[in-house]
């Protein structure tokens, strides 16, 4: 199975992708989600979003609004997705941590995609440059 197997977006993959890039190098792919508490970051940007929400719909000003929802605090949880990829390129087996950002990039090193697919493409593409195999079919 090739690149075409993956889904575009992360939330298409249950568990475990496996294949073969187009250009020989086997890759395995494997999304986990788990539901964690917010972190002191994410209850900070939650509340503002909320003092923001209050301002707007009571037409309050900037000063107005802080003194009026100063008291204002979020809790809860938020879906942490880990994303993991290996590439093997016969030789040894390179391991990708990739990030996604909330405004829908797929980055891991210096490699930065709206999608997953293209993503991994690109970072296969690099392991290929790295290990001097462009140009070369690689057999495993």
């Amino acid at each position: 199975m090739g690149l075409d197997v993956l889904p575009s977006h992360h939330s298409g993959v249950r568990g475990h992708v496996s294949g073969t890039t187009d250009r020989g190098l086997r890759f395995d792919i494997e999304v986990t989600s788990q539901q964690m508490p917010l972190t002191a970051n994410g209850r900070a940007r939650r509340t503002m979003e909320l003092r923001e929400k209050i301002m707007a719909h009571k037409g309050l000003t900037a000063y107005e609004g802080f003194r009026r929802t100063a008291s204002v605090e979020v809790e809860g949880v938020e879906e942490k997705t880990t994303i993991l990829l290996r590439i093997a390129d016969g030789q040894r087996i390179h391991r990708f941590n990739v990030d996604v950002s909330p405004d829908g990039f797929y980055s891991s090193g210096r490699e930065r995609n709206t999608n997953l697919r293209d993503l991994v493409r690109d970072l296969a593409f690099d392991v290929e440059d790295k290990c001097g195999l462009v140009g070369r079919v690689m057999r495993m």
